[in-house]
């Protein structure tokens, strides 16, 4: 799979389909700039067969959004969203019908406006939103599809079935800017909310905005406006300690003009239209409305929750609308509990909570009630069930416990109603016990937003607050009150704020003669917690040489016994703590024959078995990256000479180590004009090492029969840089499966990177959800023959690349690997000779190839690995891609590089990223021995 699929939302008038989404951003900044320009042009849509006057066409639709759909935007949006009217563009025929599923759909949809917009000489779409309108195929139960964007996008598509309702075109266009639907909840008995086993969760359902199934003009939730930023985190009250708060109305603002930043020194005054309550794992945001007789809706408060249900909960007549919620991300949609008298599908009566009545949270955490105020604001109640004590604290697992950020305690305090100020640790060191305090993360820790930690990070101390040393640590929780909870189980731990020292010190634990070095990073050195990663990193952040483990140990790296790297390096300790620079390290073998000697020699095979250097130089972690592993590969053999009768040989060292090799005879040593130990007689029929030096030395070797070898070097350099602090990468559960965890030893891990990048699965990565083969946008049956898949991403700050990403994929034999690569050639072939791909609906996307550069050794043979230098699309909307496919068996392992924009990657960027292939080549082959071994038990 080339890039994340958007994913379609679709609104009927009686009847509506939707296909589930979780989108990861929210916003946290509020901006006082003008609105951004958002431009919306009109299509109308045929094709063989399709009615000659169909119930509405572009014109009328483009009439109804001048004089409707505009006006509508800007008054329910308090003039943040100021659409204008673009083109009507000449009527596009496409090849087939509008399909009525979704996946079809979209593909739809996309093409139409690749194609609509090519045509109009439309090059820059980036504030454009496109309303295609088609006639009824037959079939579709709704009347309007729209691609969900990023929270606040600019740009978008949407597709109208024979309507011009301005209403539905609105909702699409919601859709097209990040919002989801407002649905509703239903209870059994009656009860307004409960246990989503307990209750329904009805798509549409929502009485009081555009983004449910209703006719409403009124304010978006409070929720959809703070997705948008136009309600920034700190307009947001969080109900998690019995309290009171005054709530303006949802469709209020601010009387001063206020700029939020992630800037502390920025100081805004509140003005809070948004109340969060955390029950458990139920999640409710409250809002103030005032009487709104036009939208049938009385004043008082509205409550929706915002963790998804189950899909045993969802009332749909889809079935890909019932999809269990896949993560904790913040959801775009929202479920309107209903505390007055509304009826769904009559659409009558409203669901406000009026002042006096009062609700109780579904597993009976909080209570809400209300009044309203003189000024006009709600004076909204919060009382917090249960006790004020804390409990005590739940331990993460302390093997995470590898940088500062990292968080020792899990988030259920947050559960139980009750607001944390502050932690305190109890330091026991033999009989000395003492208690220090440590502060609650502040808004700025690092934190992924849930739907149950939406605008804050919850109660959790981190370890760059905890006293240097080794102990045994307890850790229990003050409430605001100065309350303090019950203390944590006790752990030992050893906190080390220190930096590693580092230098250039290289050298050698052991090598194959004139085949490869296993080099060790002496110089990286911690006398706090060790050393559990070091990397050299190439000009795109990969790890040249990389090496990570668990405990600490010596960085190690095996090199060709002849080479050179370097690039920015990076060394952390045990805990977190890193410091950064440039690095070198190069290695080089000199045979036998390019020693100064006195004697006769002849010419000798000696046994290619790995020699022993230093054994104490062992490793505790693993190579990745560039390195061949973490072991040697013995070759049969490697050349020599024979000493006939009394030789001599002179070997002259300089910067860095060498070894200086032999075979098995007597040999005497002098070392800078001094007798060192000789070297007795081995059995030994391979090299071995007669003599380590460091530094400049003269080694002097003399013997009857002696075999000479050759000698290793190993030379570094290090350039001290800026000091680090380990990013907190996300726990991937998905490695506690068997088969994804052997899928994951092939393609890109979090060792291979710069620091900074993360590595994840992508949604819906470890699934056979979405498609594999899909270059050339054609289609692919052997998909179907998959029996597992693993694609993840790397992903970075300032990101060059627009998809960097390694995918993983188990056919059901080989036979089916087979047919994907017979099908992957036809699909290629075909867009070469044609110089596009037809896309659903008839739209060209262009495909330029070029040849690739020289390759490199260690991929995949040819007839086993496809390799594409492509770009896609043209002008403003290009992107170059590197794609590496490679086949072991029954398994592929892709690789895909994007960058945006024409012919972007260079010539030396490409040769990089195809030495990359070459490590995961490697890697395919080990791989698919252990996932061989795991289908055999």
């Amino acid at each position: 799979m080339l890039s994340h699929r958007r994913i379609v939302r679709a609104r009927a008038r009686a009847v509506a389909v939707a296909v589930g989404v979780l989108v990861l951003l929210a916003p946290t900044v509020a901006r006082a700039d003008a609105p951004p320009e958002r431009i919306i042009d009109v299509v109308q849509v045929t094709w063989a067969g399709a009615p000659a006057t169909p119930a509405a066409t572009g014109q009328q639709v483009a009439d109804v959004i001048k004089s409707d759909v505009i006006a509508r935007w800007s008054q329910i949006s308090g003039g943040r969203v100021a659409f204008s009217f673009g083109r009507l563009l000449p009527t596009l025929r496409t090849a087939y019908a509008l399909p009525c599923d979704a996946a079809g759909s979209l593909s739809f949809i996309n093409g139409v406006a690749q194609t609509a917009y090519a045509s109009a000489g439309i090059s820059d779409i980036s504030h454009h939103y496109l309303v295609e309108v088609a006639a009824d195929p037959g079939g579709c139960v709704w009347d309007g599809r729209g691609l969900v964007g990023a929270p606040g996008s600019t740009s978008g598509a949407l597709i109208l079935k024979d309507t011009a309702d301005p209403d539905v075109i609105a909702h699409e266009l919601g859709h097209n800017m990040g919002l989801g639907h407002s649905n509703l909840e239903t209870c059994s008995g009656g009860k307004a909310d409960g246990a989503w086993s307990d209750c329904t969760a009805v798509e549409y359902g929502s009485a009081t905005d555009l983004m449910g199934n209703t006719t409403r003009t009124s304010a978006l939730s409070a929720y959809h406006q703070w997705r948008l930023g136009w309600i920034p985190d700190g307009d947001v009250a969080v109900g998690n300690r019995t309290t009171t708060v005054s709530l303006h109305a949802v469709d209020s603002q601010p009387a001063t003009t206020c700029v939020y930043s992630a800037d502390t020194t920025t100081v805004c005054p509140a003005f809070t239209r948004a109340l969060f309550i955390r029950d458990g794992s139920a999640a409710y945001w409250v809002e103030f409305r005032h009487a709104d007789p036009a939208n049938s809706i009385k004043q008082g408060l509205v409550i929706y929750r915002t963790d998804p249900p189950p899909a045993s909960s969802v009332q749909s007549p889809i079935a890909s609308d019932a999809a269990d919620p896949t993560s904790t991300h913040i959801t775009t949609d929202v479920w309107m509990v209903n505390l007055g008298n509304w009826s769904y599908p009559a659409a009558t009566g409203s669901p406000s909570l009026a002042g006096g009545g009062s609700f109780t949270t579904a597993f009976g955490g909080a209570t809400i009630s209300a009044r309203v105020a003189s000024d006009g604001t709600a004076t909204v109640s919060v009382v917090r069930a249960g006790s004020s004590a804390p409990a005590a604290p739940t331990f993460t697992d302390t093997s995470s416990w590898r940088n500062p950020d990292a968080p020792l305690n899990t988030a259920d305090l947050d559960d139980k109603g009750v607001d944390i100020a502050y932690f305190e640790a109890e330091k026991t060191v033999g009989s000395a016990v003492s208690i220090v305090r440590v502060p609650r993360v502040s808004p700025a820790f690092y934190w992924e937003r849930t739907y149950l930690d939406p605008v804050a990070p919850p109660a959790l101390a981190r370890l760059g607050d905890l006293p240097e040393g080794q102990y045994s640590l307890r850790l229990r929780a003050v409430n605001v009150s100065g309350v303090a909870g019950a203390w944590s189980v006790s752990v030992p731990v050893k906190i080390d704020r220190g930096s590693p020292v580092v230098t250039g010190d290289f050298g050698i634990a052991a090598l194959v003669p004139g085949r490869s070095v296993a080099a060790v990073w002496r110089g990286a050195t911690d006398a706090g917690s060790g050393i559990c990663s070091a990397r050299v990193l190439n000009p795109d952040g990969w790890a040249a040489l990389g090496w990570s483990g668990a405990v600490a140990g010596v960085p190690r790296y095996v090199l060709p016994s002849t080479a050179s790297e370097g690039g920015d390096g990076q060394v952390f300790d045990c805990v977190g703590n890193g410091v950064a620079g440039t690095v070198s390290v190069d290695t080089g073998f000199r045979p036998a024959s390019a020693i100064k000697r006195s004697g006769v020699w002849r010419a000798v095979r000696v046994s290619g078995a790995a020699v022993t250097v230093a054994p104490a130089l062992g490793s505790a972690g693993a190579a990745s990256g560039g390195s061949a592993g973490a072991s040697l590969t013995a070759a049969p053999s490697v050349p020599g000479l024979l000493c006939v009768g009394a030789c001599s040989a002179t070997v002259s060292t300089a910067d860095g180590t060498a070894a200086v090799l032999v075979g098995g005879s007597a040999v005497a040593l002098t070392v800078d004009g001094r007798r060192a130990k000789p070297l007795l007689a081995s059995k030994r029929k391979g090299a071995r090492v007669a003599y380590v030096a460091n530094g400049a030395h003269k080694v002097v070797l003399r013997g009857r029969g002696l075999v000479l070898v050759g000698v290793q070097s190993v030379r570094g350099a290090w350039t001290q840089g800026s000091l680090l602090s380990g990013t907190p990468h996300p726990v991937d559960g998905s490695l506690a499966d068997r088969t994804q965890a052997l899928l994951a030893g092939i393609g890109f891990a979090q060792s291979d990177f710069a620091d900074s990048v993360t590595v994840q699965p992508m949604p819906g990565g470890t699934t056979l959800a979405d498609a594999t083969l899909d270059f050339c946008s054609s289609d692919f049956p052997s998909d179907a023959l998959r029996v597992a898949r693993r694609q993840v991403t790397a992903t970075r700050p300032a990101d060059p690349y627009s998809f960097l990403s390694t995918e993983t994929v188990r056919y059901s034999s080989a036979a089916a690997t087979a047919q994907a690569l017979k099908e992957l050639d036809a699909a290629s072939a075909s867009c070469q000779s044609r110089g596009y791909a037809l896309l659903p609906g008839g739209a060209k996307q262009a495909y330029a190839f070029r040849a690739l550069p020289q390759l490199p050794s260690g991929l995949r043979p040819a007839a086993e690995r496809r390799l594409f230098y492509v770009q896609m699309g043209e002008s403003t909307t290009a992107t170059t891609f590197l794609l590496a496919y490679q086949f072991s068996g029954d398994t592929l392992n892709a690789m895909y590089v994007a960058k945006p924009g024409a012919w972007t990657l260079s010539p030396d960027e490409v040769s990089r990223w195809l030495e990359v292939a070459a490590v995961l080549a490697g890697r395919l082959d080990r791989g698919v021995a252990k996932l061989d071994a795991l289908s055999a038990i």
